[in-house]
């Protein structure tokens, strides 16, 4: 740490007050967990329950293997909808 703490501090600084509006009323997207009440894919699951992130995204997220990965009835989900 003593080697680098200068850096950091010096890094630090450069960064100055936001004021701008635009940036302080972002609200990031939020994960919403959906329990779903009958089999299906996570294609299926993303035109039932749309999210703002691409199905490649919703693969990762769920942990499945391809957007044909099959869920059973009452699997916990995850979707990405807006702030």
């Amino acid at each position: 740490w003593n080697t680098n703490a200068p850096v950091v501090v010096q890094s630090i600084r450069t960064f100055g007050r936001v004021t701008d509006r635009s940036l302080l009323d972002v609200r990031p997207n939020r994960i919403d967990i959906v329990r779903i009440d009958r089999r299906m894919s996570i294609a299926e699951f993303a035109r039932r329950y749309p999210s703002v992130v691409s199905i490649d995204d919703l693969v990762l997220l769920n942990q499945a293997q391809g957007p044909d990965s099959v869920f059973r009835a009452g699997a916990l989900l995850k979707r990405v909808v807006e702030g």
